[in-house]
């Protein structure tokens, strides 16, 4: 799931000071980032877990809405923490590592603060980090596990959500 981690300039400095850090290894440390927020968010058929056994198109665009009742579940927030952070949207578990395209993880600071879920970043790759740093890498997929439910609804913005 593609979520917005140091999408944002403003989330790069607070109070005056930058929220990025980095340790005598490079590892690029940030104390506060953006997860995910609410938001009606598009994704192919493919990016959806089990999208196969439920009928999807693999290449059809579909729009998921996270809304700010399930971002702000206690379950929810915790398992934002110490999760894997990959540069592209590859499921990385315990039992199926994606070593090769996991960049780093989350911290153990998850918090929702309406409308955004933060938390603290931790990037040990070298081409993520320069990538961050230079701008051509905005956003950063979590490696998490969820079950889609496609109930079609309208947001409170007014937006449609499959």
């Amino acid at each position: 799931m593609k979520n917005e981690i140091l999408a944002m300039d403003r989330f790069a400095i607070q109070g005056g000071k930058s929220v990025r850090e980095y340790d005598k290894n490079g590892f690029l440390h940030v104390d506060l980032s953006p997860l995910t927020r609410v938001q009606v968010a598009p994704y192919r058929g493919c990016e959806i877990p089990g999208w196969e056994s439920l009928g999807l198109d693999a290449m059809k665009v579909y729009k998921g809405y996270r809304s700010a009742e399930e971002l702000t579940k206690p379950d929810t927030i915790k398992s934002m923490n110490g999760i894997p952070i990959q540069l592209d949207h590859n499921p990385d578990y315990a039992d199926a590592p994606a070593k090769q395209t996991r960049v780093g993880s989350t911290g153990d600071k998850a918090h929702f603060d309406e409308p955004f879920l933060f938390n603290s970043l931790h990037i040990m790759d070298k081409v993520a980090i320069d990538r961050i740093n230079d701008g051509s890498m905005r956003e950063l997929s979590l490696a998490y596990r969820y079950r889609p439910d496609f109930t079609k609804g309208k947001a409170p913005n007014g937006e449609d959500y499959d």
